[in-house]
Formats: structure tokens, sequence, C-alpha cells
């Protein structure tokens, strides 16, 4: 029985005890008083419209296992004693030539010179180790999650069927309790037509799984330069340049060759440049070409907030999985949380 069937027959009942009221109790012949009654039922709230929904989405564990194997912690750089002048010399090493390479790796052994050169970047930036720890920490953090603003509109198609639109609006970080809102990098494409189903005893809304195309490594890009490197070197324009500013490669070269004595300081200096403009790539690896695909279903529970025939919240979870471009697999998502309010 449709809805508009069982108001029609609600009026109609409501119709026929008003006519027995006004004939009196013994209607249809005429008659004193008597009566009853019979009220409307309610008619369930609508669900047709558009909602502005908040989700914070949970990103797999471990998916940039394959493609940047170290992006989850910096702490290459932090885990020696001499660090992160054994990291840094490792590579120096790597890049001179055979004689120059040579002579410092038995100046490194035989004269102790990581630990002359890491006190050297010490004295020079004594906060640096941490902020390297802190860079690892809040990169792992942003790598893990994504704050979705986007908006759901549910209509009737063709034939009575419920079906939704689901376009993103806004991307952003969360680090810390705070936010920040991603710029300049293109949203995906609304996913169009979505069959949702309404269970109105339950007041409960389904939505279809449908899928959204991430430039994930954009967005990874985006938060270690606008968000996570604000936090440890504020005004710095990238990674490279800021470990430039604090390790001082001029003063490593001199230092190297004074006690090297093999080489010019240049050498050392120029080898120490070119590591420090690859260190975002060594760490980083693939992450910054990443494509992912986020397929999601949802849950909502629905709520008539202020009575007025129309459901005006929605407070739900969100299950899926991600695809990285080119994988063999999905990978399962953490269950998300979302809420939504009419617009």
């Amino acid at each position: 029985m449709t809805m508009k069937t069982i108001i029609r027959k609600s009026l109609l009942a409501a119709m026929f005890m008003t006519g027995c009221a006004s004939q009196g109790g013994d209607w249809p012949h005429g008659g004193g008083g008597g009566g009853g009654g019979g009220g409307e039922e309610e008619p369930e709230p609508v669900v047709e419209g558009s909602y502005a929904l908040e989700s914070s989405l949970n990103l797999p564990d471990g998916y940039l296992a394959d493609s940047a194997p170290y992006f989850d912690d910096f702490l290459g750089m932090t885990d020696d004693p001499d660090d992160p002048a054994t990291w840094l010399l490792d590579r120096v090493e790597d890049r001179l030539g055979w004689f120059e390479a040579a002579a410092l790796a038995t100046a490194r052994e035989a004269l102790g010179l990581d630990a002359i050169v890491n006190q050297l970047i010490l004295d020079n930036s004594p906060e640096l180790v941490a902020e390297l720890v802190q860079l690892g920490g809040d990169m792992a953090e942003l790598s893990r999650g994504l704050e979705v603003s986007s908006r759901l509109t549910v209509r009737e198609a063709a034939g009575g069927q419920l079906v939704a639109d689901h376009e993103v609006v806004g991307l952003a970080f969360a680090i810390d309790g705070q936010v920040a809102p991603v710029e300049g990098i293109a949203l995906p494409a609304a996913a169009r037509g979505l069959m949702v189903e309404l269970d109105p005893e339950q007041h409960v809304l389904r939505i279809d799984r449908h899928s959204f195309a991430l430039e994930q490594g954009a967005l990874l890009r985006y938060g270690l330069e606008e968000v996570a490197l604000p936090r440890v070197a504020p005004g710095a324009a990238s990674v490279t340049g800021w470990l430039a500013g604090e390790i001082d490669c001029a003063g490593i070269g001199a230092a190297v060759e004074d006690v090297v004595e093999v080489g010019s300081p240049s050498d050392y200096e120029d080898a120490c440049v070119a590591v420090i403009d690859r260190a975002v790539d060594e760490v980083i690896g693939g992450a910054f070409e990443l494509r992912a695909q986020l397929a999601l279903g949802g849950r909502a529970d629905l709520a008539d907030d202020d009575g007025d025939g129309a459901y005006d919240l929605m407070s739900g979870t969100w299950q899926g999985s991600m695809t990285l471009a080119g994988a063999a697999s999905a990978l399962p998502m953490p269950i998300s949380r979302f809420e939504g309010v009419r617009e």
C-alpha cells in the first residue's frame, strides 16, 4: 500500500466520522450527538534534496610501502649516532670520483670524520634532528587520511527510483586537530546516478558504491610542502631548499677537504648539494606520481531535526577500497565517518 493510498483512506475515514457526528447517534436517520474521530497519519519525511557532507576518510595501512618505502618516516636521516652526517656522507661518497671517495672513506674510518661533520651541522642548525623527526611524523599522519567536503543530491528518477549525485567540492588535511584546506589541485569528477535506498521505518539511507579518482601524489606533495614543512620551517619554499639552508654544504666541503687533504672544497660542496637535491626524491620515492581510485559505499542514519517534513541531518559511515594506478588489487579502507546537513 503506497503512502498516498494510506493518506486517502485516512481522509475518507475522517470525513465519514464527521458525517456521523453531524447527524447524531442514529445516523443516517438523524438524531442527537455522538461522534468519534480519526487523525491523519503523519507522512514520512522527504529525503529528496541536497546535503552538504563532511567526511574523514581513513586510507589503507601501508599503501605507500611499494612506491615510497621511506615515506612514512625520515628517520633514515636520524637513526645513527652521527646522523644526519653519516646519512649525508654515505651519499656524498657515492657521488665522488674513485680517488676522492677512497680518501673520504679512509678519513671517515680512521679520523672519525662523521662526528666532525655532524658537529658542524648541529652547530649550524641545533634543532635539525628534531625537525626531521617531526617532519617525518607529520607526513606519516597526513598520508593516512583525507578530509573531504562533498554534496550529495538525492532525487527521484523515472519509475520512482531514488538516485543520487555525489560531487566532491573540497579536500583538506587534518593534523593535530587542525584542518588545512588543499588548494590548486584538481578535484575528482562527480559520481552521478547512484542507486540509493531509503528505509523509512528505520530512517536509514543506503548509498550504492561509487568511485572517485584522486591525484594522490599531488596531494602528498601539497601536504609535505604546504602543511608539514611550514610547521618545522616557516617560510621555506621547499624541503630541498630548507635542507640546503640547514646543512652548510660550503662549510662541510671545507671541513672535509681539510681532513682528507684530497681534492678541493668545491668537490665536496658540490656533492653535498647534489645529495640534498636528491634527498626528497630518495625519501619520497614514487609517491608524488601516485594516482588512486577510491570506491565508497555508505549508510546514513537520517533525522528530521526541525519537524518540517524533510530530513535535515545524516550521520553515517563509508566502507570501501583504494586502488593505486598499476596495482593488481584494491586495498581495503578502514571504516570512515561522515556527517551531513540539508542545504
